[in-house]
């Protein structure tokens, strides 16, 4: 995987969050010619299995509640178009590009992973759709965890020239047919199961996941230059930052943490550290560290759990050897879990800057100005953008809810557990921008102070004090700061931080 315009998937466990960003951001995808080889072998298996009179699941025997009655379809085309059709019923708002291309891109990962039976030439297919830049039309809303199955197969119908999509020729939507011709793509003939593995596995959840993670590292980036930022801006003690201190915690990501902040809270060199007027800080400066710690440990739990999904199969059933066998993979709370808990650490973190935004309007605590308020007569100075801070903290809470335990019965008990991994996933998605913006207002608030201040700093803090000012100017006389704050959530969301060097 040395070409960053092209991901070649060999199965061997090498697949990551980024691979799955890359095609998502428009990389071609390919499948190594030794999976071709062991997706043939798998397949032969299948097909023997089905002549010597096995029963599979989705081939000879139908699905859900209709798993103990056999197949009267005679053609397995027709039956395994059948079964995409009558899963292809997502609603809602149509996911974006990005992540029905991740998801793709997560679907051919756990196909060269092993176990699905798939024949080679649809898995082919599937690729060809991503890389001729065809993407399909995907519901937002249709997923319970047990695979994707009612949000995916609007992906299966595509690449079987039924369904809409959109093409490399235009974002308008057109038919399925329509977005196959002008790519130059021939649908695929289906053989028994294929239709179920054009549906099955969880790859809404774990594209979106992938996606998920990458851009939750890169605010956890903004979010430790901002967090010592604000350190600076407050005048914090440096006590609690004390490697011998947070040692006797024994964590390894707030040891990583201490050692970060540490680094950009450092006065420049020949510049005296300023005496610190309180004996203890609020709890918001004075754990801090352990704040980014657990969203540091929250993503780190995240991105374990998608790259094992990447490089495992969630199909059902699976193909091992010669035999056909049932499995449970398909169910995903490590998956949903692990998303919940970020969703979880998102939110706690979020907690902590909008009471830090309100400690540094303080004056009792700051010696600064109140409201951290400019020069001008009669100046609010930030006080009224605490109001955007409380109001977005409002929505993450929302967004934070936990989903992977909301479990419903389906299928008449056959299917009577269910993970919500898609939905966990993509609420993660979500959160990212909600996130952005109240780093952003974290940004404004922690610039003002250090500017009140007028503390030194460190060079890596200087440029990230200079990337917010170059977007926001200091303010002296109230202004709207509405555009400048969406600036800078622009550039939070979408660029590493100054700062960083995860």
């Amino acid at each position: 995987m040395t070409d960053p315009t092209v991901v070649v998937l060999s199965g061997v466990g090498e697949v990551r969050p980024e691979h799955v960003a890359a095609v998502a951001a428009g990389a071609q995808v390919e499948l190594d010619a030794g999976v071709v080889v062991r997706l043939s072998d798998e397949r032969a298996a299948l097909d023997a299995a089905i002549e010597g009179g096995a029963a599979v699941y989705g081939a000879t025997h139908g699905l859900g509640a209709r798993s103990g009655q056999a197949v009267t379809t005679p053609s397995p085309h027709e039956f395994a178009m059948q079964t995409v059709r009558g899963r292809a019923q997502a609603v809602g708002a149509p996911l974006a590009v990005t992540t029905v291309r991740a998801a793709i891109a997560s679907r051919l990962a756990t196909f060269a992973a092993g176990g699905s039976g798939v024949s080679p030439h649809v898995a082919a297919s599937l690729a060809a759709l991503v890389n001729a830049a065809v993407t399909p039309v995907v519901g937002s809303v249709g997923s319970v965890g047990l695979s994707d199955l009612c949000q995916f197969a609007h992906v299966g119908l595509v690449t079987l020239g039924e369904g809409r999509a959109t093409t490399a020729h235009s974002t308008d939507v057109v038919d399925g047919a329509v977005a196959l011709k002008l790519a130059g793509l021939t649908p695929p003939t289906l053989a028994a199961k294929d239709g179920l593995t054009l549906c099955g596995g969880n790859p809404i959840a774990i594209g979106a996941g992938s996606l998920a993670v990458i851009r939750v590292e890169r605010l956890a980036g903004w979010a430790e230059g901002l967090l010592a930022l604000s350190l600076r801006g407050f005048g914090a003690s440096s006590h609690p930052l004390h490697p011998d201190v947070l040692a006797l915690r024994g964590n390894a990501a707030l040891d990583r943490a201490g050692q970060a902040l540490r680094e950009l809270t450092a006065p420049p060199t020949g510049v005296a550290a300023p005496p610190v007027p309180r004996l203890q800080d609020p709890v918001s400066f004075r754990a801090a560290a352990v704040s980014l710690a657990a969203l540091d440990q929250a993503a780190g739990r995240l991105r374990d759990e998608v790259t094992a999904e990447l490089n495992g199969s969630g199909d059902n059933p699976v193909v091992v050897g010669t035999e056909v066998l049932p499995s449970g993979n398909f169910h995903a709370p490590m998956l949903a879990q692990a998303c919940d808990g970020l969703a979880i650490a998102m939110a706690g973190y979020a907690n902590s800057m909008v009471s830090r935004c309100q400690r540094l309007l303080q004056p009792g605590l700051t010696e600064l100005r109140a409201n951290l308020a400019g020069t001008g007569p009669d100046s609010s100075g930030l006080a009224p953008v605490i109001k955007v801070a409380q109001s977005l903290l409002v929505r993450i809470h929302r967004q934070a809810a936990p989903l992977s335990f909301d479990s419903r019965d389906g299928a008449e008990a056959v299917e009577d557990d269910a993970s919500n991994a898609s939905a966990a996933a993509l609420r993660l998605l979500d959160m990212v921008e909600s996130m952005a913006q109240l780093l952003a207002v974290e940004a404004v608030f922690a610039a003002q102070a250090v500017d009140l201040r007028a503390a030194a700093l460190a060079p890596r803090l200087e440029s990230l004090h200079r990337c917010i000012r170059d977007r926001s100017s200091h303010l002296d006389v109230d202004r709207s700061l509405a555009e400048e704050l969406e600036a800078l959530a622009a550039v939070i969301a979408d660029e590493p931080s100054p700062t960083t060097r995860r």
